[in-house]
Formats: C-alpha cells, structure tokens, sequence
C-alpha cells in the first residue's frame, strides 16, 4: 500500500516537473520569440546588418602600386569632403556655386588636381584597374567614400567651367568617367543593388556637367576634343552591368547574409542570437524557409530581363503588393515576414537606372550632332541621319532608342541649329517635350524627361 501510495506520489511530482518545465519552456520560447520579433522590426540594427553588408566593398589579399593609388584618392577625397562640411553643407544638387564652394576649389585645388585627377586621367594602369571587373582594394570601404571623391571632382569641374579653362574642364570629366567605372565594383565580386543606385547617381552628376560642357560657347570644343570625349564615354555601357545583373549579384549576396545573421548577433550578444534562431526558424515551420521564398522571388524579377518597361513595372508592382501585410494577414500570408526586410523596392531603382542610361544616350547624341556641326556648318535633322553620319553601330547600346518606349527617342534641330533630345519618359507618352526641374518628377505622369 505504501509502495503504491509512493510509486504514485513520485508520478505525480514528475508529472508536476514535466508540466512545470512545458510551461516554463512555452514562457522562455514565447519570451525569446517576441524579442526576436522586436530585434527583426523595430531595432534599426537589422536593417542596418543587410545595407552595411551591402555597402562594404570586400578586399583582394595582394595588394600594388596601382591598388595603393586608388586608396589614397579615395581617403584624400572623402577627407576634402568632410573637413568643408564641418563649417556648413558643400555639397549641394545645383551647378551654380556659392562663395563657399569657390573658396573651397580655390584652397584645395593644387591638391585636387595633383592627387585626384592627374592620377586617374595620366596612369594608364589606373584607368586599366578601374576598368576591369576586379575587386582592386585591399581594405575596405564604404561606398560613400567614392561618392565623395566624385561630389569633390564635380565641384571642381563646375568651378572650372566658370572659369572657362577647358583643359581643367577637360581634366575633370575624365577623371569622373574613369572613376565612374569604380562603383561597378561590389562584394567580393557581386555587385548589390546598392552598387547600381550609386553607379546611377555617379552617371547624373557627370551627365550634369558634360551637358553644361557641351553648352558653353567659351569653352568652344573642337571636333577633335568632342572624338575624344565621344570614345571615353561610348566604352561606359560595355563595363556596367544592367539593373537585371545587379539584382543576380543581389540574390546571391542577400542570401550569404541571411545565412550569417544569426553569427552576427551571436558576436555581439548570446540572447540576441538565440532570440533571432528562435524567431527564423519559428517562421521557416510556419511560412517555409525564407533562403527559398527569397529566391523565388528574385528570380522572378531577373526572368524579367529583356521585357519592355511597361511589363517590367506591372509585373514588379504585383510582387510589391503580394509582400504587403496588414496587421491580421501576417497570418494568412504565404510569404515569409522577413521578405519585407530583405527584398528591395526594385521599381524606383530600376527607373533611375533606365533614366541615367537614357542621359549618357543623350550626351552621346548632342556629341555626335555637335562634332558634325563643327566640321560641316549643319545639324543633322533627323536622328537617323546623325547615326548614318556617325557610323555609329552598337546594337547593344543602341543610342537612338528611348529604352522607355522602345522607339527612337525624340529628337529636334531648332531654325537656330539648337538640339533638344528628350524621352517620353515612364508613362510612355510624347507630352510635346513638357519637363519639371522638381525632383522625383519621372513619378508624374504627363512629364517628359530632357536629356
């Protein structure tokens, strides 16, 4: 009796124990879960793991003459850059210049001229370097270093043209195309979206300044300069990677960071990481795993490749919403939450990339008709006869085709001999050459876009 009584008693605690440890184990699960939740949505560090893990261009482990050069253009540039900024912004979306900008090419011009552009514009092992697709630095750095050193070239280059010394004019443009070729570079030979966005960014400035260029009658470019130029510029599209190779190299980097988030947390704090490995593979039961719905995904944007604009956006637009949740569909969604956080917002950027394009078009044509004009006294009036004229045949790069409309892009000679070149621009509709200098206006309808 007492045996039984005892053999009951011990089941009871150990039943107890059991129940105990569920409810605690359910608690610290629960706990760890919603801590995970808060690490993955609300702590900006999360976010900020995929960009730094994007932003941060990897390193060869041999390092030259040539790779040292290129470091020191970079740490000089962005050291210009931040001591004017402390004193008030620089840097600012305008060609005209303040009294600060021009103290500031007045003071550092030497130094601009012997350390960052000579460089890029005399060493031929440079403009190799820069040109490959080789990752060519050793210690890494972010991407805003190279924005900075280009802000610093451009300023300098508008500060010149006003100045109307075309050599110096001359000088900086060709350090910007052969620099403009470096944000090509990316991680460990992939290159992530960001890369394209800075690459789109580096193409607008040097479109904006070889435009005002092109426009100055004392600058006064002769055939032979416009060749030159003309051959520097033509070689750009040949060393970028199109929007759609960007989101490949995307893919690839993305999922190598998802799979080391987990050891980024554990480096940094032993809960955050249990917590995230909680929260993940809670998910991954409940949605599937997130490395796989990630991929489908970006491989349902590349396959995208080679559509016209129209189908691109549509097809895009209809990803973005599948991705949406309210509050109550995070439950009935069958998309892994954490797709929110690492697939990107590819509409804008995929925009931005076919407008920087469509500019270097444009300045490619206003070379070639201005070239003619130079050596024969007339401006072609038509763009197919610029083109027979130019002999120029890069099906690839095709320079007469608005990439919007897939239609020859808009061209006009004024009784004057002027030039304006435009695109129809995202909605696909000739608006009669209708521009905004507001910013984002490529998101208006009725907007053409001047090139």
């Amino acid at each position: 009796m007492n045996t039984i009584f005892s053999i009951n008693l011990i089941k009871g605690r150990i039943k107890k124990i059991i129940i105990i440890n569920i409810i605690l184990f359910f608690l610290i699960y629960q706990a760890l879960f919603i801590y995970g939740l808060k690490i993955f949505f609300y702590e900006s560090n999360s976010p900020e793991y995929f960009q730094n893990f994007a932003k941060e261009i990897q390193t060869t482990p041999m390092e030259d003459e040539t790779v040292a050069l290129i470091k020191k253009i970079l740490v000089l540039g962005h050291e210009l850059y931040e001591s004017s900024e402390k004193n008030g912004k620089l840097f600012t979306d305008s060609l005209l210049l303040n009294d600060k900008v021009k103290a500031f090419v007045d003071a550092n011009s030497g130094t601009i001229e012997l350390n960052i552009i000579n460089p890029l514009v005399t060493s031929a092992t440079v403009e190799t370097a820069l040109s490959t697709k080789k990752i060519i630095v050793k210690d890494g750095y972010t991407f805003n270093h190279l924005r900075k050193v280009f802000k610093v070239i451009y300023i300098y280059c508008v500060y010149q043209i006003e100045k109307k010394d075309k050599a110096k004019v001359i000088s900086g443009i060709n350090a910007l195309t052969a620099f403009y070729s470096f944000s090509q570079k990316g991680i460990e030979g992939s290159k992530p979206l960001i890369s394209c966005m800075i690459s789109t960014a580096l193409l607008n400035l040097m479109a904006e300044i070889i435009n005002k260029t092109l426009e100055s009658e004392q600058l006064n470019l002769t055939a032979k300069e416009l060749d030159a130029l003309f051959n520097k510029l033509k070689i750009l599209p040949a060393i970028s990677d199109n929007f759609f190779d960007y989101m490949v190299y995307e893919k690839i980097l993305i999922k190598d960071a998802i799979k080391n988030y987990i050891m980024f947390h554990y480096n940094q704090n032993f809960i955050k990481m249990l917590s995230t490995m909680v929260t993940l593979k809670t998910f991954d039961l409940y949605y599937g795993r997130l490395t796989d719905q990630y991929e489908t995904i970006m491989n349902n944007i590349i396959d995208l490749k080679n559509k016209p604009y129209p189908e691109v956006i549509k097809n895009v637009q209809i990803i973005q919403k599948d991705l949406e949740y309210s509050h109550l569909s995070i439950f009935t969604s069958k998309y892994h939450p954490i797709i929110l956080i690492v697939v990107p917002n590819c509409q804008n950027a995929y925009t931005l990339d076919i407008i920087s394009r469509l500019k270097l078009k444009g300045i490619l044509i206003k070379i070639l008709a201005l070239k003619e004009k130079i050596l024969t006294g007339k401006v072609p009036q038509t763009l197919n006869e610029l083109i027979k004229i130019s002999s120029y045949n890069n099906t690839e790069f095709n320079i007469a085709i608005d990439d919007f409309t897939q239609k020859p892009l808009i061209y006009r000679v004024s009784e004057t001999g002027e030039i304006l070149i435009y695109s129809a621009g995202p909605d696909i509709i000739d608006n009669g050459g209708k521009f905004s200098s507001e910013k984002q206006s490529y998101q208006k309808t009725g907007i053409d876009i001047k090139l």
